[in-house]
C-alpha cells in the first residue's frame, strides 16, 4: 500500500500518522510508489518548478503524468492571484510616508487601494477601509470603519493573506507600522481606548501569539478586558470583540456569558453578516431565536467566500441546522460530507488555505492523485 508509506515519508508527525491511516489505507490511486518515494527524496531540499519538473524526467516519469503536475502548477499559480501580500501592507505606509500635498496624497492613497482584490474577502476590506478613513477627516466614517474591523471575524485576514518562511518577520513589520500610523492620527479617535481595541483586534487578525512585544502596542488586561465588556458604552455594542479577547485568557464559562447575555434574538435579528462567526460559540434552544439564527445563515449563505462557508459547514454539523439550512438553500441539500469536500476542493488554489484545505481532504479520505501530487510539491517547496 504505497500511499500509505508515502504519507509517512512526506513528515506527517506520528499522531498524525496514526490519525489519519485508516483513512489513507482505502485510498486509490494509480500513482507509482517509486516515482514518490524518489522526489521525496528531495523533501528537504529547495526545489522551484523547472528543478521539480527536471527531477520528474530524471526519473523517467511518463510526459502525461508531468503535463498534469505542469498544469496543477499553474492552476495554482492562477488561483492566487488576488492573494495579498504583506509586502503591499508595508508598500502602504511608504507611500503614507512620502511628502506630497494632503489631496494629492489621499487621491494617490485611495488609487492604491481600490486596486487591491478585496472583492472576496470583507475583512481585508474592513481594514483597508479603516486605514484610508484614519486618513481622512470624516469623523462619522471613521466611527463607522472602527466598528466593522473591530466586529470582524478575529480570523479572518487567514484566508487571503500569503503566507510564506518570511511572512512572520514582515508581519511583524507591518503592525508597527500600523501601530505607528495609529498613534500619529490618534486625535481622530475620539477615546484612548478604541486605539487600544483597534491594536488588540489587528493582531487577532493577523493572529500574533500572546507575549509578542510590538513597538508601542499594550494588550489588554483581563481587569481591562471585565470593566469595558460590561460598561454601557463599550459592552453591547462591540460584544463579540470582548468575546474574542477573552478566549483562551480565562475560564470559557465567562467568555460564554458575554455571549448569552449580549445575543439576543432581537440583537442577532439586526447583527450584520460579516458577525455571524460568533454563531460558531452559541446556539440557543428557543425557537423564536433558532428561526431568526436560520433566516441569519440563509443570508450568510449567499455569500461564497472561504471564511463564511467555513461557518457554515461547522454549524451543518448539526443535523437540524443543516435541514433547516436546506429548505433556505438547495446547496445545503446534499450529504455534508459531499458540501466539505467540493469546498476544500476549491480552496485548495488558495494560497494561505493550502494546507489545511489539503489536511481537511485527508481526514475526509477524498485522497487521489492531484491531491497527492498537491501534497509532494508543497513538501519539496514549490508550491511557496
Amino acid at each position: 500500500m504505497f500511499i500509505l508509506s508515502f504519507i509517512r515519508e512526506v513528515s506527517l508527525n506520528q499522531d498524525r500518522y496514526n490519525e489519519l491511516q485508516m483513512k489513507i489505507k482505502s485510498c486509490k490511486s494509480n500513482l507509482n510508489s517509486e516515482w514518490i518515494a524518489k522526489i521525496n527524496a528531495f523533501k528537504q531540499g529547495k526545489l522551484d518548478e523547472l528543478g521539480f519538473i527536471q527531477l520528474m524526467k530524471s526519473y523517467k516519469i511518463p510526459k502525461d503524468e508531468i503535463a498534469k503536475v505542469q498544469e496543477l502548477i499553474q492552476t495554482w499559480k492562477k488561483g492566487n492571484q488576488g492573494a495579498i501580500s504583506i509586502d503591499n501592507w508595508i508598500d502602504f505606509f511608504n507611500l503614507y510616508a512620502e511628502e506630497l500635498p494632503k489631496e494629492k496624497k489621499y487621491m494617490k492613497i485611495k488609487e492604491y487601494l481600490n486596486k487591491r482584490n478585496t472583492e472576496k474577502n470583507e475583512g481585508l476590506r474592513a481594514v483597508d477601509d479603516f486605514i484610508l478613513s484614519l486618513y481622512s477627516d470624516n469623523y462619522a466614517w471613521i466611527k463607522r470603519s472602527s466598528k466593522k474591523m473591530l466586529t470582524y471575524h478575529p480570523q479572518s485576514l487567514r484566508y487571503f493573506v500569503q503566507r510564506n518562511k518570511n511572512s512572520e518577520e514582515k508581519i511583524k513589520n507591518f503592525l508597527n507600522l500600523f501601530n505607528k500610523y495609529l498613534i500619529s492620527n490618534e486625535r481622530k479617535l475620539d477615546d484612548p481606548l478604541l486605539r487600544l481595541m483597534i491594536q488588540n483586534q489587528i493582531n487577532s487578525m493577523f493572529f500574533v501569539p500572546m507575549g509578542v512585544q510590538l513597538e508601542m502596542a499594550k494588550s489588554l488586561s483581563l481587569s481591562d478586558l471585565r470593566q469595558n465588556s460590561s460598561s454601557h458604552i463599550w459592552g453591547v455594542s462591540y460584544f463579540d470583540f470582548w468575546f474574542n479577547q477573552f478566549l483562551g485568557r480565562t475560564s470559557f464559562e465567562e467568555s460564554q456569558d458575554i455571549l448569552d447575555k449580549n445575543l439576543t434574538t432581537q440583537t442577532l435579528s439586526g447583527l450584520e453578516t460579516w458577525r455571524l462567526w460568533v454563531l460558531l460559540f452559541t446556539i440557543k434552544g428557543e425557537d423564536s431565536w433558532r428561526k431568526v439564527m436560520i433566516k441569519k445563515l440563509g443570508e450568510l449563505s449567499k455569500l461564497k467566500d472561504p471564511l463564511s462557508r467555513e461557518i457554515l459547514i461547522s454549524l451543518m454539523r448539526d443535523s437540524t441546522i443543516k435541514s433547516e439550512l436546506s429548505k433556505v438553500n438547495s446547496d445545503f441539500s446534499y450529504p455534508l460530507f459531499r458540501i466539505e469536500r467540493q469546498h476544500y476542493r476549491e480552496c485548495l488554489n488558495n494560497r494561505s488555505l493550502f494546507s489545511y484545505c489539503l489536511s481537511r481532504l485527508i481526514e475526509l479520505g477524498d485522497i487521489d492523485n492531484t491531491v497527492i501530487w498537491f501534497y509532494v510539491l508543497d513538501q519539496v517547496g514549490v508550491l511557496q
